[in-house]
């Protein structure tokens, strides 16, 4: 009565006697209780040496006091920045037959947090795992879903998440997430799937809510793509793009020189020709891609007989 009508002095004084109670039920609901009372009069260092004491013991079905004990302690601990110790505790209800459902899911999304702050991705993915296979019907199912994504990401397991990928977009047709198909498209050029990679940055490219900076990064990886795979004409026409976009592009003299390269194989040196002057122009100060985009641009220039002009380059790349 004391404690549902908010008088905890005297609820405290009551559970304390019941503490030294034979009968272990009562007891340790007379700790719990206490416990409780001192939250609730401010008194948190006597509240946790109560809960300790129930911590302490080991689950039990008829004692949830001191499942509940264990979980205060482990948010304690992990508001504290005792992660360590936190986990311990956590790992103690995620693994328990005696604790409910709904606090081993939190303990599993709270070890979650701590492995995957702590960059511990192998440990964050075990998480990850126990808590889909454990409660896949759950609400939080989706959400444990994406970060056991960005988890696997985070171990450059590529080609798993590529898998992943695959059976997400089959769970969740409608759920589209702007950064995992980045990554989904970074994954296939980590495993040189060149062909994949470009149709992902194609989709990508069509989201509106694509940042400028990122649109750049997917361009540019476009255009790499393309030269991988030798798509000449594909190449030349995705540099205009970019630098009609970005004529300022941190990379304006690889695009210069790639697509003069390409433009020669394509025997289009008439094409080739302001490329690769203006890659030389662009390479000003660095000798050693001055002096390719030069031999490049003297190809072409021999090649459609200017003579006169592939003298003086000969002669700027000799200097």
């Amino acid at each position: 009565i004391y404690y549902t009508q908010n008088n905890y002095q005297e609820a405290v004084q009551l559970y304390e006697s019941l503490i030294k109670s034979s009968d272990e039920e009562l007891s340790e609901e007379g700790l719990y209780r206490s416990a409780l009372c001192y939250l609730e009069l401010q008194k948190k260092d006597a509240a946790l040496d109560k809960l300790r004491v129930l911590s302490s013991r080991p689950f039990k079905k008829d004692r949830q006091s001191r499942v509940h004990a264990t979980y205060f302690l482990a948010a304690e601990a992990m508001h504290s920045n005792e992660m360590a110790f936190a986990k311990q505790l956590f790992t103690k209800i995620a693994d328990s037959t005696f604790a409910d459902a709904d606090l081993r899911k939190t303990a599993l999304i709270n070890i979650l947090k701590i492995e995957y702050s702590a960059q511990n991705f192998k440990e964050a993915l075990v998480a990850c795992e126990k808590f889909i296979m454990q409660f896949p019907d759950d609400e939080m199912i989706q959400d444990v879903r994406q970060q056991r994504l960005l988890t696997v990401y985070n171990l450059k397991e590529y080609a798993l998440f590529i898998d992943l990928m695959k059976d997400w977009h089959k769970t969740y047709p409608e759920s589209y997430i702007l950064e995992m198909d980045l990554k989904l498209a970074e994954s296939f050029l980590e495993l040189q799937r060149y062909e994949e990679a470009l149709e992902v940055f194609k989709r990508v490219l069509e989201q509106p809510q694509l940042p400028v900076e990122s649109r750049y990064s997917c361009l540019f990886q476009e255009f790499l793509c393309l030269n991988y795979l030798e798509r000449l004409e594909e190449l030349l026409q995705k540099t205009r793009q970019i630098l009609e976009e970005f004529p300022n592009s941190p990379q304006k003299g690889l695009l210069l020189y790639e697509s003069g390269i390409a433009a020669q194989k394509l025997h289009k040196h008439a094409e080739a020709t302001p490329l690769l002057r203006a890659a030389m122009q662009y390479f000003v100060g660095e000798k050693e891609n001055y002096i390719e985009s030069g031999k490049g641009l003297l190809n072409s220039l021999q090649a459609i007989e200017k003579w006169a002009e592939a003298a003086f380059v000969s002669r700027e790349i000799a200097a």
